[in-house]
């Protein structure tokens, strides 16, 4: 049975991990601009770039839906005629803001995560097809 990964190991693996495929990044990119791009290569470049900023605004979108959600929800004490009560409806109205939150973390680098490897993999396409 090997040993669980403690937070720091994991952080550690993940900085690594994303170090080298930056390094990679910038290797093709460097290729990439060695010698002339087709023509069509802006153009598949302004598409996944118009694909990563509707993604983005359409996320946007959902969070500030969210939020006012939360505020409605947040804006009222209804149903608190105790203090533990009160203090119940206090801290889920806060819980819920941190899960928000949390929600929206994930989100934001789901998508960086998804646009990075999407442009390495366009790129990694590029400089092979000009390395044949």
């Amino acid at each position: 049975m090997q040993p669980k990964e403690t937070h720091i190991q994991a952080g550690a693996r993940l900085q690594q991990d994303h170090a080298l495929r930056a390094a990679d990044l910038v290797q093709n990119t460097a290729k990439f601009c060695s010698k002339p791009p087709e023509p069509e290569a802006f153009q598949e470049l302004g598409d996944l770039a118009q694909a990563s900023f509707k993604r983005a605004t359409a996320m946007q979108a959902s969070w500030i839906r969210a939020w006012g959600d939360w505020a409605a929800f947040s804006s009222s004490i209804q149903g608190a005629d105790t203090v533990p009560k009160y203090f119940d409806r206090l801290f889920n109205i806060v819980l819920q803001a941190e899960a928000q939150l949390a929600t929206q973390a994930q989100e934001a680098t789901e998508l960086m995560d998804n646009v990075g490897v999407s442009y390495a993999h366009w790129l990694a396409q590029k400089v092979e097809d000009k390395e044949n």
